[in-house]
């Protein structure tokens, strides 16, 4: 219930170290109750149930479990989930690790992707729970392994790598589910196809943590069994099975992942150079199997997205580069997974509730004309940021080629040869634009900048 004040609460060292022993309780309970003591644990957990079930009727919380799976263990877990998730300071990730939280969390993970089994072709209730649950595990995973090395190489060590098999794994396995389970609705939350795509970008922003300029970590996870295919067919395939405006997210991540595996990693960028995989998506129609190099593959990425941004921009040359203010400034406070945020209230959602006679109506010239000004201006945010998400997928293209070839020349020819200019003029050209995007907008620290600033003049000497 604390969790309910997300902006203001904070768990102190005691409330974590009391959420910690009660993880266990739920053994020593089955372990040491007698016949009496476990009708008194029945009744406790029963006036636990009509307390919890009220609480969830109330909307007290969404994505948490079902009822029949309430235990003093298990409300203990979801309570420290959603509660690190909010905030997660230095010395609580310290704590966290210190105090035997991430090995509960860990091995919770594992043992989750453990009972997935292999059969991707139905997921049961049973497996969803599953799923839910991991993917609220690796957001707490994911913020206390953020720019911390010692929790990242705890995570990579940890029972000799298990995390990092276990991720991979079920990587794979969401993959495998998509063509049977694909997502036709950016607003079916609750689709089975939602869950696995939420799961997916779990998965990829805990590894891309655990191998931010970590070459043990980029070594473990190049070493698991196909594992580079598997990135890349996030990159080529996957997409297509969920909707346009889901794609972006699932692309980035992806190809940051494989950045950071070959940046500082000869191996891994070996087998990314001599890996084997389909075509995109974008630029065949058909679901064909053959098989192509990775670097042809993403070639033909970086040529689409540059190309549709560059012919987006000079479509736009001439025009106003800002458009006007929206002209509507009324909202309201909502809550999302991200918090607490203002969301903007839309001039057609206004003349929508223009039947509302208890209120004063505007004149009707002025509210058509504040309607045709806020669809215009919508247009124009969503042309920019459709040329933005193209720019920035051929900017990670690219530095995920210059990464290729930088100390390793004799990758040069190999990506010059499946490019459609045949030099790395257009590669260059888009990553001087990204740099000089991300640092007007402060979006990366002067290590990320000096890494890229470093690509292009690689680039510029090839």
């Amino acid at each position: 219930m604390l969790s309910r004040d997300r902006l203001n609460m904070d768990l102190d060292r005691q409330s974590l170290d009391l959420m910690l022993k009660l993880l266990a309780v739920d053994y020593q309970e089955e372990q040491s109750a007698t016949v009496m003591g476990k009708r008194t644990l029945n009744r406790n957990k029963d006036r636990a149930r009509e307390v919890y079930e009220q609480w969830k009727a109330e909307g007290g919380a969404t994505n948490q479990p079902e009822i029949e799976d309430v235990s003093t263990g298990n409300l203990a877990m979801e309570s420290l989930l959603s509660l690190t998730s909010r905030r997660a300071g230095e010395w609580f990730k310290e704590e966290l690790r210190t105090l035997g939280a991430l090995d509960h969390i860990v091995d919770t993970v594992c043992s989750c992707i453990e009972a997935l089994g292999d059969d991707t072709t139905l997921v049961t209730d049973s497996m969803l729970e599953n799923m839910k649950k991991i993917d609220r595990c690796l957001r707490v995973l994911e913020n206390v392994s953020f720019v911390n090395t010692d929790n990242q190489l705890y995570l990579i060590s940890y029972k000799a790598g298990i995390l990092v098999a276990s991720l991979c794994r079920a990587l794979d396995l969401c993959e495998k589910c998509f063509p049977v389970y694909p997502i036709n609705s950016s607003d079916d939350k609750e689709s089975t196809g939602y869950v696995i795509y939420s799961l997916v970008l779990a998965v990829l922003r805990v590894l891309i943590n655990i191998t931010h300029e970590n070459e043990f970590g980029c070594t473990k996870v190049g070493d698991q069994t196909d594992f580079i295919k598997t990135a890349l067919t996030c990159i080529l395939d996957t997409p297509r099975h969920v909707p346009i405006d889901m794609r972006f997210d699932m692309l980035v991540l992806s190809l940051g992942l494989l950045i950071n595996m070959v940046e500082h990693c000869g191996v891994n960028k070996r087998k990314l150079v001599e890996a084997e995989t389909c075509r995109s998506y974008e630029v065949t129609s058909d679901n064909s199997t053959s098989q192509v190099p990775a670097t042809k593959a993403l070639c033909e990425v970086f040529s689409t997205r540059f190309e549709i941004a560059k012919t987006m921009e000079e479509q736009d040359f001439g025009e106003p580069s800002t458009p006007k203010a929206s002209p509507n400034k009324s909202g309201e406070w909502k809550e999302s997974d991200s918090g607490i945020e203002w969301v903007v209230s839309s001039a057609k959602k206004e003349k929508e509730d223009s039947n509302d006679t208890s209120r004063v109506q505007p004149p009707e010239n002025d509210k058509l004309d504040n309607l045709d000004d806020e669809e215009t201006f919508t247009k124009a945010l969503h042309r920019a940021g459709k040329h933005m998400e193209n720019s920035i997928i051929a900017s990670y293209v690219a530095l995920l080629l210059g990464c290729l070839i930088q100390d390793n020349t004799m990758y040069v020819s190999q990506v010059k040869e499946h490019l459609a200019s045949g030099s790395f003029e257009d590669l260059i050209t888009i990553l001087k634009k990204f740099l000089g995007f991300m640092n007007l907008t402060r979006a990366i620290g002067s290590t990320g900048g000096k890494s890229i600033a470093h690509v292009i003049e690689v680039l510029e000497g090839c």
